[in-house]
C-alpha cells in the first residue's frame, strides 16, 4: 500500500514539474498563469520534496525488509 502511495507522491511531482512549461505557455499565449520566477520557485520546491520522497521510500523499503 505504501508503494502505491510513494508511486503517486512521485507521479504528482512529475506531473506538476512537466505542467510548468505549460503553464508558461497560456501565460504567453492567452495571458494566464504564473510568471517565470514563481514558477521556478514552484519546481525548485518540488525536486527538493521528491529528493526527500525519494530518500523516504527508501528508507521504507529497507525498514520492510527487516520485518
Amino acid at each position: 500500500m505504501t508503494h502505491l502511495f510513494t508511486f503517486f507522491i512521485i507521479a504528482g511531482i512529475a506531473l506538476f514539474i512537466t505542467g510548468a512549461p505549460v503553464a508558461g505557455h497560456l501565460k504567453s499565449t492567452h495571458g494566464v498563469g504564473l510568471s517565470i520566477v514563481e514558477w521556478v520557485g514552484i519546481v525548485s520546491a518540488a525536486v527538493g520534496l521528491s529528493e526527500k520522497v525519494v530518500k523516504l521510500t527508501i528508507w521504507l523499503i529497507k525498514q520492510g525488509g527487516k520485518g
